[in-house]
């Protein structure tokens, strides 16, 4: 069975729900029965819709963007309806998100790829984008803007504001997405190519490319070094004031102190399967956009079977197979793909499960 193909998601009422960002099926997980499902919409707009991203949820709807940001959707949870608006936004490659807040009004949004700020107002669909430099832009959204790799990282929020930082050109991008403000300030160079970074006790804790750990006091603009030797680790989470470091592709999962003293050690289980594509391919890098609720913390690495969820009260750490289907939801979606040509040379459900 295949894995899961989805860059962004979010959790509500133990659920998570995503889209796979190439195939655009809607997914999702329910954690109290730890199965799979596919949903299915009324009206089977946003089902198929490619190059997608789950980017946030409230009590009554699922956010997302499809086709790169063509079209901003929100699906009524308990309607089983989508509403979908076309915003004409693919030029800033939204199906990669790096931040982003909702608001009463607007879906704030950081992308990965550009370095722009998006405001969708959730009701119609209208749509502000900035550049960071704090400029409205008002020409064409569906000319390319975005680069064929992360440029922004980070998943800040605090204070009424989105930070993430810019690891080609050592800045933090700033962003008050109450007053639509947006701020730039350099961080020191000789941290090197940033993987991730997290906010605690007033500190940036900043993990590089080479494995190396810092802290960077914004105010004073003091470094310090934590640690190193974290090679292959991509992103950083903090939980109970301790850090996660979590692989592109790795074999394992840390959990440190804020000294850099291991606290915990996972081993990914041994059915684990990961794309080739996310190991080496550099469009992949800083894979696995956090995904979390009161309760919780979720990180999947793109193309693997396994979620790893965090117990916030605990601080314990558990893998979930995301792929342990509903056998009920599966055979619906046998039905509904049976004109598959795969079917039609098969016709046995059990190897359908296996080819898709």
């Amino acid at each position: 069975m295949k894995t899961n193909y989805f860059v962004c998601g979010t959790i509500m009422n133990d659920i998570i729900y995503w889209k796979n960002r190439d195939d655009g099926d809607f997914c999702c997980f329910d954690l109290k029965t730890n199965k799979f499902k596919y949903l299915y919409t009324e009206d089977l707009i946003i089902d198929k819709m490619k190059f997608s991203a789950v980017i946030c949820a409230d009590n009554n709807y699922v956010y997302g963007t499809s086709e790169s940001g063509k079209y901003f959707w929100k699906y009524s949870i308990l309607q089983n309806k989508t509403y979908i608006y076309e915003i004409n936004c693919e030029g800033y490659a939204l199906d990669w998100i790096c931040n982003s807040v909702l608001t009463d009004s607007y879906l704030a949004i950081i992308p990965s790829r550009a370095e722009v700020v998006i405001w969708i107002d959730v009701n119609h669909g209208d749509v502000i984008v900035k550049d960071v430099d704090n400029n409205i832009i008002e020409k064409d959204h569906r000319k390319r803007v975005f680069v064929n790799e992360k440029v922004l990282l980070g998943q800040i929020n605090y204070n009424n504001k989105l930070m993430s930082f810019n690891y080609k050109n050592s800045y933090v991008l700033e962003v008050d997405y109450e007053t639509q403000n947006i701020n730039t300030i350099s961080y020191p160079e000789q941290i090197g190519k940033i993987s991730d970074v997290e906010y605690i006790n007033g500190f940036f804790y900043i993990l590089n490319e080479q494995g190396t750990m810092y802290t960077w006091d914004l105010k004073t603009d003091q470094i310090c070094f934590i640690g190193d030797g974290y090679c292959g680790m991509e992103r950083i989470f903090e939980n109970k004031e301790t850090i996660w470091l979590l692989p592109r592709c790795g074999k394992y999962i840390l959990n440190v102190d804020l000294k850099g003293k291991l606290l915990q050690k996972y081993e990914y289980p041994p059915d684990t399967r990961l794309n080739r594509k996310a190991m080496y391919d550099p469009y992949m890098t800083n894979n696995g956009y956090k995904i979390e609720d009161d309760k919780r913390k979720c990180f999947t690495s793109y193309g693997c079977n396994y979620l790893f969820l965090i117990n916030k009260q605990t601080n314990i750490g558990e893998f979930h197979d995301c792929f342990n289907y509903d056998k009920e939801n599966m055979k619906l979606y046998y039905k509904k793909y049976k004109e598959d040509l795969f079917y039609e040379e098969n016709k046995n459900f059990e190897v359908f499960v296996d080819y898709i």
